[in-house]
Formats: structure tokens, C-alpha cells, sequence
């Protein structure tokens, strides 16, 4: 609730709020603090940005920047939380400056935990007052470039670092069996541990987590300052390639898997900013146009087969670059983009991905259908002619094999070697014609479905009309009732 005195209560709580000596007196304090933050969204907005933004200020700015999980981090993180919550107006702009030099200044100094808060701030500044600050967009791109400079030791670190214990109360897994003698191993070990050992803080330039969030910034960045983009491209290639070049140690999927999830996102947001700044320039990425498609493999080879969404994105960036001048150097790997293991991953997260992964492996044989040998070809040939019958497989995908084994039959009598192509045109033609005859089995059936909907939004609307006729009638008859008492009075 908004304070009946607000200006006397705004000034009492913020002077007791930087008076505060107590860590967890003040870390309670800043609990009310946000339970009343609904006062930002009310004319007192002001008077609130006028008694708190300096405390706010004075204390993240004075403080120091913690490297363990303690009172103190949650007083820095609850300040942060408060400050990205502020609404983005004219109350706010003469306290814009500050706020965007003092999240620039945390993001480089504090943990990955309060650098993904300002990094939130930093955004959310540059949408809403982007003519004030361009002056700081450079300082942001250079700790991005700083960051990546950083990034193979930033992964030695991460991989070397000593992880938590994942199960800290010995509960078992879902799937696995009691066992009572491992049950009583459990509770010796709990009642014997000491105090918990305070979670260690990864710093913000050592972190993908942060990293993972700054290619989707910079872009930002250069669509609201574009002036900013032909610049930066000669600093950021050389930056980008390496980073999507360097491999995680073997074994970190299994002792280090979060932070190898973690690693892979930041390399696949890394290749979709390149997919986006290569707009335009393509001089300039031809020195890499056979080492980025290597990559990619690469990328595709490491992606975890649970992480579904950093697939996705991998492939969405795959099918830019296929659309561009990278295209050509797809054509040593193109056997490996028809393995769809390696395309889409293992397990059933990953059938979502299939339209998504054979259109991108369909446009790239368009484009580069006339450089392929007979041999490529037929492997072609057979993935899609098998997904043509493959029933699992939404129609806008058999649809896409019809397109592609079409545009087929224009290259592949040129490789007529031995008459193995003639044989192709047979088996495609066979395709067709086993298709036409699974189409004429399954039309009935798809027309007796069409006739029963249309039947049932026909009865509905049917009801619905004589719903809305009946309403009609007692409104008139209501109308009549009022009249007729109208004429007795």
C-alpha cells in the first residue's frame, strides 16, 4: 500500500535503510522495501527515486562485490532486483546516467548472479532513453570483447572447478530403488556434517551465463545505434571464430554437465550473432567460409540431446548460414547433415526439431544440388523418399520432400553414371506413385473427418443462432410486458 505521509516515510526508511550497521536488519529492510514497491507505479514515484535511488546507489557502489552466497549477496541482489523493476519514464530519466554507469560498472566487478541483473537494466535502458546514452555503447562492446578475449581461460576455470554436491540431501532418484543399507549411510553422513559450506560465486567476467546474454545485446545494440556496426565487425570476427573453435575437455558432459550445457548455449548465441552481423559484409567473412560450416559440425556433434531449445537455435542459425555465401562450404559435410542423430539429436524431446532440421537440410541441397556427385545424391534420394511415407511426419514435411525430389529431377540425369541415375529417377517415380496410393486409402477417411466437423460447427452455430433468437423473443416479450403496463397506468 502507498503510505498515507509518503515524503516523511520514503525519507525515515531510507535514512534507517543506510544507517543500518546490522546485515540482516538491513536485508529486512529491503524486504518491506519491495513489498511496497507498488508505490513506483503512483504519482509518488518521484518523491521514491529521490530518498532511495542514493542509498540504492551508495550501497552497491561502496560495497564490495561478493564471492560467496551470504547475507550480503542478498542484500546487493535485492537492490539490484528493486532497481530493475523501476518503471522506464520521466520520473526515472534524470537518474538514467548513473544507473546505466553503475550497471556497467557492477557487470565487470560483481558474480554472475547480480551481473545477469544488469544486464537486464542495461537493456531495458537503452530501449527506453536510447538517444541519452549512446556515449556508453562502446564501453559495453568493449567488456563483451573483453569477455570473449577471456573465454578459453573463462572454460579452463569453469571445467576445473571443483562442482557442488548435487544431491546434498541424499534423497534418491525417482526412477531408483531403495536401499536401506544406503539409507543409513545418508543419515550418518548428515548427522555427522558440520555447518554447510557457503556456495561459492562465479565472478561475472568468468561466466557463461553472462556471456550467454551479451550476443543478443549487441545486437540490439547495433539495430537501435547502427552506426556502430561496420566497426565493430573487425573487432568481433576475430573474436567469434575462436570462441565457437574452442572444445570442452571430454569428460566434461558427465562431471561438469550444467556448466557444459551452459558452455554449448553460449558457443550456438555466439553463432547466431555472427549468423546476424554477416548481413551485408560478406567480403569480410570470406576467410572463414570453410572454417565456420567445420564448426558448425562440430556444434551439432557436442549439443546435448536434451537441450532442445540450444538445438533449435542452432539450427535456426545453421539455416541463415545456409542461405548466405556459407552455403558452399557445407558440401564436404553434407553426409553428416544427412545423419539425423546428428541433425536433430536422440530421444522423443527432439521430434519437434524435425520439420526445423530437414527444411534447413532440404535448402541446403537446393542450393547446392548442381556441385553434388551421384553418390550424394542418392543418399538424398533416400532420406526424403523415406520421410515422403514416413506417417509420423506432419504433411508440411512430405510436402517439402515432394519439392526437393522434384527439384532433383533436373540434376540427376546429368550424373547418369552406369545408369544409377536413370535407377534414381525409377525410385523416385516409385515414391510418387506409392504416395498417390497411401493418399487414396487415407482420403476417405480424411473427408468422413472434414464432413463430421463441419456437421459439429454447424449444429453449433446452429444452437448459438437459436440461443441468441430466443434471448430476442423474451426481450421483446419483455418490451411488450412494459408497454401494456405503461397503457394501464
Amino acid at each position: 500500500m502507498v503510505p498515507s505521509h509518503p515524503n516523511t516515510t520514503f525519507e525515515t526508511v531510507s535514512r534507517k535503510l543506510s544507517e543500518l550497521q546490522d546485515a540482516q536488519s538491513k536485508h529486512l529492510q529491503l524486504q518491506e522495501i519491495r513489498e511496497m514497491l507498488e508505490v513506483v507505479h503512483t504519482p509518488e514515484y518521484p518523491h521514491f527515486l529521490h530518498f532511495f535511488f542514493p542509498v540504492f546507489y551508495n550501497i552497491l557502489r561502496q560495497g564490495q562485490p561478493q564471492t560467496v552466497d551470504g547475507i550480503e549477496q542478498k542484500i546487493r541482489f535485492s537492490i539490484l532486483e528493486i532497481l530493475s523493476r523501476l518503471p522506464p519514464n520521466e520520473s526515472l530519466k534524470p537518474y538514467v546516467s548513473n544507473l546505466l554507469k553503475l550497471s556497467m560498472y557492477l557487470l565487470e566487478v560483481e558474480n554472475e548472479d547480480c551481473a545477469v541483473v544488469c544486464l537486464r537494466i542495461i537493456v531495458d535502458l537503452h530501449k527506453n532513453y536510447r538517444p541519452l546514452l549512446e556515449a556508453e555503447v562502446q564501453p559495453f562492446l568493449d567488456i563483451v570483447q573483453k569477455m570473449y578475449n577471456e573465454l578459453q581461460k573463462t572454460m579452463q576455470s569453469a571445467f576445473e572447478r571443483k562442482q557442488t554436491n548435487t544431491n546434498p540431501t541424499g534423497l534418491l532418484p525417482a526412477n531408483q530403488p531403495p536401499n536401506p543399507a544406503q539409507n543409513n549411510i545418508f543419515q550418518n553422513i548428515q548427522e555427522t556434517q558440520g555447518p554447510k559450506v557457503p556456495v561459492q560465486l562465479i565472478p561475472s567476467m568468468s561466466s557463461f551465463k553472462v556471456l550467454l546474454e551479451c550476443p543478443i545485446i549487441v545486437v540490439l545494440l547495433y539495430q537501435l545505434y547502427p552506426q556502430f556496426l561496420p566497426t565493430a565487425i573487425s573487432k568481433f570476427l576475430p573474436l567469434i571464430v575462436p570462441a565457437l573453435a574452442l572444445q570442452a575437455p571430454p569428460d566434461a558432459p558427465t562431471t561438469h554437465h550444467a556448466v557444459y550445457v551452459d558452455f554449448i548455449a553460449t558457443q550456438v548465441k555466439t553463432l547466431s550473432f555472427l549468423a546476424y552481423i554477416m548481413r551485408g559484409y560478406g567480403e569480410q567473412m570470406k576467410p572463414y567460409i570453410e572454417a565456420v560450416p567445420r564448426l558448425v559440425m562440430q556444434l551439432l556433434k557436442n549439443c546435448p540431446n536434451e537441450s532442445t531449445a540450444v538445438r533449435k537455435e542452432l539450427l535456426i542459425a545453421v539455416r541463415h548460414l545456409v542461405a548466405s555465401d556459407f552455403r558452399t562450404g557445407f558440401v564436404p559435410h553434407l553426409d553428416l547433415f544427412l545423419d539425423e542423430r546428428l541433425l536433430i539429436g536422440g530421444g522423443r524431446t527432439h521430434e519437434g526439431l524435425r520439420v526445423l532440421g530437414y527444411s534447413t537440410v532440404a535448402d541446403l541441397v537446393h542450393h547446392i544440388r548442381i556441385d553434388l556427385p551421384l553418390v550424394q545424391l542418392s543418399r538424398i534420394v533416400f532420406l526424403f523418399t523415406r520421410n515422403l511415407h514416413d506417417p509420423t511426419l506432419p504433411f508440411n514435411l512430405h510436402t517439402l520432400a515432394v519439392k526437393l525430389l522434384l527439384n532433383l529431377t533436373d540434376v540427376i540425369p546429368r550424373r547418369n553414371e552406369e545408369g544409377k541415375g536413370r535407377m534414381l529417377l525409377m525410385r523416385i517415380l516409385d515414391s510418387f506413385a506409392g504416395k498417390f496410393a497411401s493418399l487414396r486409402r487415407q482420403i476417405p477417411k480424411l473427408m468422413s473427418q472434414y464432413q463430421h466437423f463441419q456437421q459439429i460447427l454447424s449444429s453449433s452455430q446452429h444452437s448459438s443462432h437459436s440461443s441468441s433468437s430466443d434471448k430476442d423473443k423474451e426481450k421483446e416479450k419483455e418490451k411488450e410486458k412494459k408497454k401494456k403496463k405503461k397503457k394501464k397506468k
